[in-house]
């Protein structure tokens, strides 16, 4: 995962690997079969995740917001 590029700040340096931000947040949820993960790096959103909890699960779209607990 590569943090945004933030043309305002000439010190960081968002070249890659993983990644060069000052301060990484993650807040996660969970769903029946899952776990949402809300990365947010330097006070900005930049990767929604959503992992199941089962190695034999998969997820082809986002469940309702309905079913997510915090």
């Amino acid at each position: 995962m590569r943090p945004r590029s933030r043309l305002d700040d000439e010190h960081r340096e968002d070249q890659g690997d993983d990644g060069n931000w000052s301060e990484r947040i993650v807040l996660t949820a969970g769903t029946p079969g899952a776990m949402l993960l809300l990365f947010i790096d330097d006070d900005s959103p930049c990767y929604l995740e959503l992992a199941p909890i089962d190695d034999d699960q998969s997820f082809t779209e986002f469940p309702e917001s309905e079913s997510i607990s915090f």
